[in-house]
């Protein structure tokens, strides 16, 4: 039920116009069991991206510290599909665009909630199948200082995790999206549209995951369901998402994967950029304690075709692996 209490709190930051082109990208190899780190200062060549201390390789590099090959200037390409095919790595998928890239397809994705205005749960209810109803989570448990990242216009806290789960508690909530001012006011529907939210102190904040916004070991839990595909580069905002979260902090986490390269997902593409494989999801998950882990997807997914993905709930670890 939408809150009547008077507008609580709001941290509205300026939309983080984080401009990743020219930022120092360093990485780690596609083998998990890789002993090569990276970061303090170690840039992999110049030609990956650091993600959780381990080499990634941009598209057209390869080797254990992405010294081999030579990266694409896909960034030069004028048309918006080219662009795309070129930014996919064979190892790693799509895990990043250039800041162009990004902004076209978030304003078509902005585009299409102005146009699609109708109440939406967002595919909520596949999402609280896929993580069986939140049955990890104790009753009556409390998430504490809690965030959700890429939230929309409807956030999948209203929509599936209070929804399915009321009896859950909270000290506060964050809400942070991009696309937050966008979404209040063209958005009639969203629960958070006249500042307030469930009834809990909220902070609203303007920014994208992959935005420097948030201090290390800030949340107690995180929830981030189904927003890769929207970023710009999925590497830094799970390098966030890990880095926000305290020690044995909850995760709740959902996302898709894809197998191979294939022209069916170009036009979904223009609103979701980011197509990442499986490698990258499983070094950042190893990084948590399992809870619960369905790798099976949903029923949806099945009947969709083709898909892949994860749902996931874990604490995260002391030590990074």
């Amino acid at each position: 039920m939408r809150s009547t209490l008077p507008p609580i709190l709001l941290l509205f930051l300026v939309l983080y116009s984080f401009n990743l082109d020219n930022f120092s990208l360093t990485s780690s190899d596609k083998r998990l069991n890789s002993l090569i780190n990276c970061g303090s200062g170690f840039t992999c060549g110049g030609s990956g991206q650091c993600f959780i201390h381990r080499c990634f390789c941009n598209p057209g590099a390869s080797g254990e510290v992405c010294s081999e090959g030579t990266s694409r200037d896909c960034s030069s390409l004028e048309d918006l599909q080219a662009r795309l095919t070129c930014f996919f790595h064979d190892d790693y998928g799509t895990a990043w665009v250039d800041y162009r890239t990004w902004r076209e397809t978030l304003a078509r994705e902005e585009t299409f909630w102005k146009r699609n205005v109708r109440e939406s749960n967002d595919r909520a209810d596949e999402h609280i199948s896929g993580f069986d109803a939140f049955s990890a989570l104790s009753l009556g448990q409390h998430l504490g200082q809690y965030a959700e990242l890429g939230c929309g216009p409807y956030t999948q806290t209203y929509t599936s995790l209070t929804r399915s789960r009321p009896d859950l508690t909270f000290d506060s909530i964050t809400l942070s999206d991009p696309n937050l001012f966008n979404y209040m006011k063209n958005s009639p529907l969203s629960p958070y549209k006249d500042g307030t939210f469930l009834n809990i102190k909220t902070y609203l904040v303007a920014a994208g995951a992959e935005a420097p916004v948030f201090g290390s070991d800030t949340f107690d839990t995180v929830l981030m369901v189904n927003v890769l595909e929207h970023v710009q580069n999925a590497y830094v905002v799970l390098d966030n998402l890990w880095r926000m979260i305290k020690p044995g902090g909850l995760l709740i986490f959902n996302d898709r994967w894809v197998e191979k390269w294939t022209f069916d997902w170009l036009d979904d593409a223009k609103l979701h950029p980011i197509r990442i494989r499986q490698v990258v999801l499983e070094h950042f998950l190893v990084q948590f304690e399992v809870l619960f882990q369905n790798d099976n997807g949903t029923q949806e997914m099945k009947q969709r075709g083709g898909e892949h993905g994860v749902y996931f709930i874990g604490r995260k670890k002391l030590e990074t692996l």
